[in-house]
């Protein structure tokens, strides 16, 4: 089988380097415009409860955690090298079960709901939204305890996710 020529893949990654910024970009240019839709869906919310109306409020607060992109809890960030310098905006409740790799910076094989204990944004038991980030990977990442949660130090890992609160 023939080798890629290495002008060939020059070519390549600089087409996914541009395409990362735009996305970056419009993510940003959309993130204002998301955030007063969720203002605006909150405050229906909000009025729907308070007149005893809870099946419409329960509809609104799909509807907005729809808006601002938030997706399920996946389990683990199964996250590929075409997805760095992207977010995704997850629902998880926190969890101390499941493998975790990292302090901070995580692989992406860790347990999103353990990652976001041990990085401080949900304790256990409790939902929230939390931001994943997708970064490139370490060549080495360590193991720390926070927060009653321990991760494990691992060698080198090809894609990781950081975590923040939206």
């Amino acid at each position: 089988m023939p080798k890629t020529p290495a002008a060939a893949k020059k070519i390549v990654e600089r087409l996914e380097q541009q395409r990362r910024a735009i996305y970056r970009r419009a993510e940003k240019q959309l993130e204002p415009l998301r955030k007063a839709a969720a203002r605006k869906l909150k405050a229906l919310q909000d009025r729907l409860c308070r007149q005893a109306k809870l099946d419409e409020a329960l509809e609104v607060r799909k509807l907005r955690m729809r808006v601002m992109g938030v997706q399920p809890d996946p389990g683990y960030v199964r996250a590929k090298a075409s997805d760095i310098g992207k977010s995704f905006l997850y629902l998880v409740v926190g969890s101390h079960a499941g493998s975790l790799w990292g302090s901070g910076v995580y692989t992406t094989d860790s347990k999103l709901a353990k990652a976001a204990v041990h990085a401080g944004l949900v304790n256990v038991g409790q939902r929230a939204v939390v931001r994943v980030r997708i970064v490139p990977g370490q060549g080495q990442y360590v193991g720390s305890s926070a927060n009653g949660v321990t991760s494990y130090g691992y060698g080198s890992w090809p894609v990781s996710f950081t975590l923040e609160k939206p």
